[in-house]
Formats: structure tokens, sequence, C-alpha cells
């Protein structure tokens, strides 16, 4: 028996990969159950369910009793599921959980204690559309670190009377007012040029509108600082998903696709728009749910044998 546990507030970027990954894995692990609440919810289903493993979708913000549940429930493996991690910090969620797992496909691991899945990244089957204006997109919640300020201009500078469209919801952790979202919509109006058009929204999506917005878009631009040490960004899960031309700059939280890609400054925005497109659909190709799953299915045999 195996129990997912994830906290339930939805402008939350740890709370949709769990969710997510949740799903993909309900239906394609046997005994797998996933539960979204509290801590007394999350405590009341392992007593009546009895887990021989629970993986913790943590961010200590998030899932601040993972250290009680695993107090209360000893005789289970608690594995963490881990979001910031890099190599520069390869002991991350070591000071609290035994086992833990990273969404990271190139993370070095052990499988043994630490284990690796590839990106969740959804399924888009919709026909892509042409636009009468060269679109081009960006989308995040305002913390991490995040350039939108700088991608406008690079754009106005690439593509002529180029249409931006910038999606910015209000973070529950970090900007729940929607004060930074606000802050970069209006820095961003101020440098516009060369006949383009800004559009920006702050409302919430569900995934299936969000993954519509993005495939509206000719070119999605995501441009990040360094951000050494942190996690990998999970915007471009969704951006992959819709195999539309990508562009990324050489942010550390895009380090896995960064090989795969190409990256500004190395390449211009123009060349990435051209020769992208194909590279994101092997990404996506290769990254399907059932590797996923795979991924945690190696864990969960082996921890089962240990």
């Amino acid at each position: 028996m195996i129990i997912f546990l994830n906290h339930q507030q939805p402008r939350c970027g740890v709370y949709q990969m769990g969710r997510r990954i949740a799903s993909a894995l309900s239906s394609r692990i046997p005994d797998f159950h996933s539960y979204e609440g509290d801590f007394e919810g999350a405590k009341a289903l392992a007593s009546r369910l009895n887990p021989k493993i629970v993986v913790h979708n943590w961010h200590p913000y998030t899932l601040p009793w993972s250290a009680d549940m695993m107090r209360i429930f000893p005789s289970a493996k608690h594995v963490g599921l881990i979001h910031e991690i890099a190599e520069s910090s390869a002991h991350a969620g070591l000071e609290l959980f035994t086992y833990r797992m990273v969404c990271d496909p190139d993370f070095p691991v052990d499988n043994v204690k630490t284990f690796r899945s590839v990106r969740h990244v959804p399924r888009y089957e919709k026909p892509l559309l042409k636009n009468d204006r060269f679109t081009v997109g960006s989308f995040g919640f305002a913390v991490g670190g995040k350039l939108y300020h700088h991608v406008v201009p690079l754009v106005c500078a690439s593509f002529p009377r180029p249409l931006i469209r910038l999606h910015i919801p209000r973070a529950f952790y970090g900007d729940a007012a929607g004060a930074a979202a606000h802050g970069y919509a209006g820095e961003c109006a101020k440098r516009l040029d060369n006949g383009a058009e800004l559009q920006v929204t702050h409302d919430f999506m569900p995934e299936e509108d969000l993954l519509d917005w993005l495939a509206q878009n000719d070119l999605n631009v995501f441009f990040y600082e360094p951000n050494i040490g942190r996690g990998i960004a999970s915007a471009l899960d969704y951006a992959i998903a819709v195999r539309r031309p990508l562009a990324i700059n050489n942010s550390d939280m895009f380090r896995h696709v960064r090989g795969r890609l190409g990256h500004y400054p190395s390449q211009s925005l123009v060349h990435l728009y051209l020769e992208t497109g194909s590279r994101v659909e092997a990404i996506y190709d290769e990254w399907s749910l059932d590797r996923l799953a795979a991924d945690y299915a190696l864990m969960f045999a082996a921890l089962s044998r240990s």
C-alpha cells in the first residue's frame, strides 16, 4: 500500500507538480492512494490503510507536518519528493527523509536511498492554430527571480510588431496579494517598442486552460535569474506539453533541457524560434507518463525489497 501526500492550495507550483504526478501514478501503480489535505486527514488515512510506503510531496512551507507523520508511522518507508535540489545542494531532503525522489532526470542517484524521475509533462493533443500576428508568451508566478522585464525588450528587438502575452498569477506562497505580479506588468509595459502590444493576465488558470493558452503562442519564452542550487522550473513542463518552439536563457533551473534546446544568449531568439520545435517534440515523446510511472515503480520495488 502506497500513500502520496500533498497539500491543497492550488496556487502553488509544488502542489501542481504533486497533483500531476499523483494523477499519473494512480492509474499505473497498484495499491496507490493520493491524498490532498491537512495533517489530521493524512493521519486518519494512514491509520486506516497502514501503508508500507508514504511519499511526501515536500516543501517546508507546504508539508510542515511530515516529521510528525514519520514519528507516528515509523514502520512505513517515508520518501521525500524533493523540489528544491541541485547537485550543488545534493544533500537536500536527507536531513528529514531516509529516502528521496528527485524530479530531475539527470540528478546523480544510487537507487537505494536516492531515486530520480523524468519530469511530468502533461499530454496535449489539440491541433495548433496559426496566428495572424506573431505571438510570444511567458507565464509563471512572480517569485523565484523571473525576468519578464528582460523578455519584453528582447522580443520587441527580435520580431516586428509582436503580440506579447504574459500570464502572471498570484502565488499563494510569496505573492498572495499579487503586488509582485502587477509590478512586473507595469515594468514590462514601460519597455514596449517596435509596434509591440502587451497583454497581461493574473487570474489563476486550470491546467487545461493554461495549456490552451500556451498553445496559442508561436513562441514561449522563459528567462530566470541564474538561481544556482535551485530546483528545476516546473513551468517548462507545461510549455513542453504543447510542443511549440521554446526559448530559455542560461538559468540553472533550466539545466535539464538547456543542452538539448540551446539557450539565449548563445543563440538568438529568432534562432531558437526556428530550431527548437522538433527538439521540444522529442522531449515530449521521451518523457511520457508511462516513463514517469516506470521511474516511480523502480523506486517502489527497491523499497519493497529493502
